[in-house]
């Protein structure tokens, strides 16, 4: 088995897709990172977190391994180095990377249009999902629970969520049924969910609204109207709400209230699933920890009606993750120049070493922005299959949307919520 697969992200094998998803790796020459590392980097990550996010992480990782002091701050104006949500699109805060012939060579790598300025390159992509522990759904469903899990329909998604949570609190020998196979509950919990207090757990960050919300995208095409998108915004309503209804953590607390907490509620048993990107929680947790951990996709209840794209079908819709970015480094126009080259190398150093590779596909198991993931684990092997095979392409939204889009109540009345949701997107009526 090769150790680095090359992906063809274009290739979106759904039933009923016609294809979707990121350009294909460029194939210009790689620059060489400079000798001689700074002495200091000064990181911003803004929405993203600090270290809890593989962006961020990957930064920490090359000041450890070529012995640079890192500092944080949440000023971008006083940053080297900016991680975002978004890439930004005009000169107005951040560098043309483009100036500088080794980071030029960085941004064709990636795939980017050089012939154009390019303010920020692409951290690199995960799968997003409900991620559980394979071992923990078997003890609780049987050994065939993850593949019904991951295929089956809204209304048995809903009925699992809404049984288990009802069984935490009182077990029984309980049958639910999933992609249309009976599995039964045991009449006593497993070891593994002795302490479960409830099966979801999320927390949205501006950043993760993008993905929240690419299935009701999807389903309405290029259509930005509230005609379009008025059914699959009920759906997400429903699947937010599920969660609010279902919740599993120990507190939502300060570190509980952020990604690391999300991964860790899922490694200590207080939560079943926890929605959030591969790669982060990969960085929580360790890869070696995360090696039994299944995707389940987040279920939106969508039906034939909602859908005005006829490049997705009703399955495809529900069925697969969505392969989501993890963000952009960009460097501030208010760098000094000192700065500046400190970022140049962090930058060169995650785009060309052969040791960020082998970083960032295997201990942060994101797949890179010119296309290649490692299949060595169990997990990379999974992810590998996935991209392979059928996910949702991460639809695009700008840093002002996913703003108004985490100011919206979820618990809120159903039409309110999707009004609100119309409004931050710009929807015609």
């Amino acid at each position: 088995m090769k150790r680095w697969i090359s992906l063809l992200l274009g290739a979106c094998l759904l039933a009923g897709c016609a294809g979707s998803g990121a350009p294909a790796a460029a194939t210009a020459e790689t620059a060489a990172a400079p000798t001689a590392a700074p002495q200091a980097l000064t990181l911003a990550c803004g929405n993203l977190g600090l270290t809890d996010t593989a962006g961020g992480r990957a930064v920490q990782n090359y000041t450890e391994a070529n012995g640079v002091q890192l500092n944080y701050t949440y000023d971008y104006a006083a940053a080297d180095l900016v991680v975002q949500p978004n890439a930004p699109t005009d000169g107005a805060e951040f560098r043309d990377l483009t100036a500088d012939p080794l980071l030029k060579a960085a941004a064709a790598r990636a795939g980017l249009d050089t012939t154009q300025p390019c303010y920020a390159l692409p951290v690199g992509r995960s799968l997003y999902a409900y991620w559980a522990n394979g071992d923990t759904l078997a003890a609780l469903l049987g050994e065939n629970a993850v593949a019904d899990l991951q295929n089956c329909s809204w209304d048995e998604w809903q009925d699992f969520v809404e049984t288990t949570t009802a069984w935490l609190a009182a077990p029984a020998a309980t049958e639910v049924v999933l992609s249309g196979n009976a599995h039964t509950l045991p009449a006593e919990k497993p070891a593994a969910v002795a302490n479960l207090p409830g099966v979801l757990y999320a927390f949205d960050r501006h950043y993760s609204m993008r993905t929240v919300y690419t299935p009701a995208l999807l389903a309405a095409a290029d259509t930005r109207t509230a005609e379009a998108l008025t059914g699959p915004l009920n759906g997400v309503y429903a699947a937010l709400t599920l969660e609010q209804e279902n919740l599993g953590f120990a507190n939502t607390e300060t570190e509980d209230a952020f990604t690391a907490g999300v991964a860790a509620a899922l490694q200590n048993g207080t939560t079943l699933f926890a929605r959030m990107r591969l790669a982060d929680l990969v960085t929580n947790l360790g890869a070696e920890n995360c090696q039994s951990m299944v995707p389940i996709p987040v279920k939106c209840a969508l039906d034939a009606t909602d859908l005005t794209t006829t490049e997705y079908d009703l399955n495809g819709l529900l069925n697969h993750p969505v392969l989501a970015g993890s963000g952009y480094y960009a460097i501030p126009l208010t760098a000094s120049e000192e700065g500046a080259k400190a970022a140049a190398a962090a930058l060169l150093w995650l785009y060309t070493s052969a040791d960020a590779e082998a970083m960032m596909t295997e201990d942060l198991a994101l797949i890179t922005p010119w296309g290649t993931a490692s299949d060595s684990t169990a997990l990379g092997a999974m992810q590998v299959n996935w991209v392979s095979t059928g996910i949702l392409p991460e639809m695009a939204l700008t840093d002002a949307e996913c703003a108004a889009l985490m100011e919206l109540d979820v618990q809120g009345e159903r039409k309110e919520f999707v009004q609100g949701v119309l409004a931050a997107l710009g929807a015609a009526k």
